[in-house]
């Protein structure tokens, strides 16, 4: 069985939406969907099975904590920055990704030791 959690931006213009499912017993995964609720465009949707682990708004900014199920990685959690006015993003600190490079850009620092 899923659950779902929602999350908005203070204004209400972006969400988070985190459908929670039983991977293994007791072992849930927090799979996120981010989008703009003025045009119900979908900013970020990940193919592979990640997890939300930790999310925080500040205005249009969205800081997650994002780890990718079934683990074994070098790194286990990565923090990210996400600008959803403009559409990119930031991991652990790094180059300003687009949104849709996203993806990519988290399995790229999976691989990096922490």
């Amino acid at each position: 069985m899923a659950y779902e959690h929602r999350s908005s931006s203070a204004d209400g213009r972006f969400e988070l939406l985190l459908e929670e499912w039983e991977a293994r017993n007791t072992h849930w995964v927090s799979s996120p969907r981010l989008r703009n609720t003025t045009n119900a465009k979908v900013l970020f949707l990940p193919e592979g099975a990640w997890s939300a682990d930790g999310a925080a708004w500040m205005g249009a900014q969205l800081r997650v904590v994002l780890s990718k199920y079934p683990g074994g990685q070098v790194r286990s959690t990565l923090v990210t920055l996400i600008d959803c006015e403009r559409e990119v993003a930031r991991v652990e600190g790094g180059n300003e990704v687009p949104l849709s490079a996203l993806e990519s850009e988290l399995n790229r620092f999976l691989l990096k030791a922490g």
